[in-house]
């Protein structure tokens, strides 16, 4: 009997990409990365106020200030506005920019006052007018009348989406939800490609950081909210920025660049994936310091984060205007890649090391601008390293950093990442902090005690007063620092009390840590040795690492919000989450496999020939279980058997050779 084995690895993650809203919409616009815009309500009214003497030069105006995009009132109720035709949309797509027609609704509506009367079915007879004129899209602006309208929204929207179905479709509302709970902002969003509420912070009379904190809050709370169909509505979110001086307010240059800035740089946006397009009311009211605000903080149509597998060709792209004399300059982890200089940086047969953050410098003679970054995860095939040990049983999750966040032992557990990058570790690749901006989030609820991190750390001095590794929106946190004087590793329960090991990480050194939460204390090991233990135990946050979050009162209120802070500085390799306190042997072997890492790929360790059966030898993650495949011509696989695996490694006895004149064998886990 002649048998062959085909040695096992595991399938790599699938990585599932679900469509962003607004997939294959007409003329190319892209719902996730829009860019800058302006809108437009009085054409006559926007040439005095810019010094000129046709609406064709009102548009030559907006895309000489770098304008991505705009938009053109086309109707008011149930009124069609004649400054909304061909020639504004032709002008705008000879400039490259973007045009939608934008219109103000009322739906079923009557002011007895001034005799006005309104109804959602004429008013749609305006939005399928408009969009019959041309354009690329349509902005609904729905406000006050609209509450209490669920019914009437979704005729309205749905109506306008199936008669133009590839048209792009937005609307517009109040910022605060909280403060609207009868706007139908479900109805709206489920039938639109965007959403781009109302940000006017001096009119609202707050700071333009409380502003985006207090859209952050609104915004992620309402489509935390969200259950069943309801959660189509959640869309990419085109924020409206304030562009006017109002009573008692000049606005400087600085609230455009730093809205822009935040908007660029926010730690926890609500908008999935950040925030990638921005616009700002209205030309005709915009001051010299508005537009040179917006002439400095261009919002890039930039690049898209991509996963791709070991092997395959990666491109980053941007989309900018044309006209503009630019140069380009595209970084790899912050340093320039020679020869990278093209609106494109492409890259081929992507290895594991080639998983990071890519960005481009963008110039042209009137300034320059950063585009987004964009994180490319490379997914390689599981592999194990010589002298790699079994991992103990009950893992919760396992987020190895080689390449990508995937998390390799669940699924529903892959972190999204912000602002992390890929460096070498101690076991393969590992995830690096800044201190400034990363955190990963991983969406999972805590984990009650007993419980189990284990994990490597290369330590820096973080900025903040403390760096956490563990958190979420309960009052736990676990500290790699608790504070900045000591730096000892620590646990908190906010507004209790800070508790602290008398431990360090030492700094730029690889070290193995270990946090046993046995029910009645919680236990520091470090490199395999307990350096101590605190009189506490709580459930495990497990939903952002590298960064600490806790409650606050926010701007507007006593309503509550969330700060994020205390971000960590440093490097982390091999995150493992077990349901249970884990001996100190167990803690040590782990420690003891130094790079080589557990086993986390399935693989034959061995066979004996028992007749025409053979005992086979298996190893693999521990807890799941294998999957035994069959074939004589390693074409046509047959499952033999599927068995638990409780412990990593097992023998599988009686299996039943198919034939001559020879045998191949397949090991999976899922």
């Amino acid at each position: 009997m002649k048998t062959a084995f085909a040695v096992g690895c595991s399938l790599a993650p699938l990585i599932l990409v679900s469509a962003h809203a607004g997939a294959g919409l007409a003329n190319g616009v892209d719902p996730n990365h829009l860019g800058q815009g302006d809108w437009i309500w009085e054409i006559p009214a926007c040439q005095n106020a810019l010094g000129v003497s046709t609406p064709q030069a009102v548009i030559d105006y907006e895309a000489g200030k770098g304008m991505q995009w705009i938009c053109v009132k086309a109707g008011d109720g149930v009124n069609e506005w004649s400054q909304w035709n061909a020639a504004i949309i032709n002008e705008a797509h000879a400039e490259g920019m973007k045009i939608f027609a934008w219109v103000y609704i009322y739906g079923n509506y009557t002011n007895a006052t001034s005799g006005f009367n309104s109804s959602e079915a004429a008013e749609l007879n305006v939005a399928k007018w408009a969009l019959s004129v041309g354009g690329d899209g349509l902005i609904i602006d729905a406000e006050s009348e609209y509450e209490g309208q669920a019914a009437a929204a979704a005729a309205y929207a749905s109506g306008i989406k199936a008669a133009y179905p590839s048209r792009f479709l937005a609307y517009a509302p109040f910022s605060y939800i909280s403060y609207h709970p009868a706007f139908p902002y479900v109805q709206f969003g489920t039938y639109c490609d965007a959403v781009m509420p109302q940000d006017y912070w001096a009119d609202l009379g707050i700071s333009v950081p409380s502003m985006v904190h207090d859209m952050d809050a609104e915004w992620s709370a309402w489509q935390n909210g969200l259950t069943g169909t309801a959660t189509n509505a959640i869309k990419p979110i085109i924020p409206i920025g304030q562009g006017w001086n109002s009573s008692g307010y000049a606005e400087p240059v600085s609230d455009i660049t730093n809205f822009v800035y935040r908007l660029k740089n926010d730690p926890l946006p609500a908008g999935r994936g950040g925030y990638h397009g921005v616009s700002y009311w209205s030309c005709q009211h915009h001051t010299v310091a508005d537009w040179n605000g917006m002439a400095a903080s261009l919002i890039l149509a930039g690049t898209t984060n991509l996963t791709v597998p070991q092997g395959s060709n990666a491109t980053f792209a941007l989309n900018l205007p044309s006209g503009g004399a630019y140069r380009y300059q595209w970084k790899f982890n912050g340093a320039d890649i020679p020869g990278a200089t093209n609106s494109s940086c492409s890259l081929f047969n992507v290895r594991s090391a080639e998983a990071g953050a890519y960005s481009a410098l963008v110039t042209n003679p009137s300034g320059c601008a950063l585009s987004y970054s964009a994180l490319l995860s490379v997914v390689s095939p599981l592999t194990n390293a010589p002298g790699s040990v079994l991992s103990p049983p009950s893992l919760a999750n396992w987020w190895p950093a080689d390449g990508s966040g995937g998390d390799i032992f669940v699924g529903g557990g892959d972190a999204q990442q912000n602002a992390t990058y890929y460096a070498p570790g101690e076991v393969r690749q590992s995830l690096h902090f800044d201190g400034a901006a990363s955190y990963l989030k991983t969406g999972l609820p805590e984990l009650s005690p007993p419980w189990t991190v284990c994990l490597w750390v290369n330590r820096q001095n973080a900025p903040g007063a403390s760096a956490a590794l563990f958190s979420d929106t309960s009052t736990n946190v676990l500290k790699l620092e608790q504070y900045n004087g000591t730096r000892k590793v620590g646990v908190t329960i906010l507004g209790v009390a800070d508790y602290t090991f008398n431990y360090t990480a030492p700094l730029n050194t690889w070290t193995h840590l270990a946090l046993v939460d046995n029910g009645a204390s919680i236990q520091l090991y470090a490199d395999g040795v307990l350096q101590g233990a605190v009189p506490v135990s709580f459930p495990l946050p497990r939903d952002y690492i590298g960064l600490d979050t806790f409650s606050t009162s926010d701007a507007i209120g006593a309503r509550k919000g969330r700060t994020f802070t205390d971000y960590l500085l440093g490097s982390l390799d091999e995150i493992l989450l077990f349901h249970r306190a884990l001996s100190a042997s167990e803690i040590a072997a782990i420690h003891s496999a130094g790079g080589a890492g557990l086993v986390c790929a399935p693989e034959f360790t061995g066979v004996a020939p028992r007749d025409r059966q053979l005992e086979l030898f298996l190893r693999g993650q521990t807890g799941k279980s294998f999957s035994l495949y069959s074939s004589a011509d390693l074409a046509n696989w047959t499952l033999l058997e599927t068995v638990a695996n409780p412990t990593g490694a097992l023998t599988v006895t009686n299996v039943i050779d198919p034939g001559p004149p020879q045998s191949f064998y397949r090991l999976s886990q899922p």
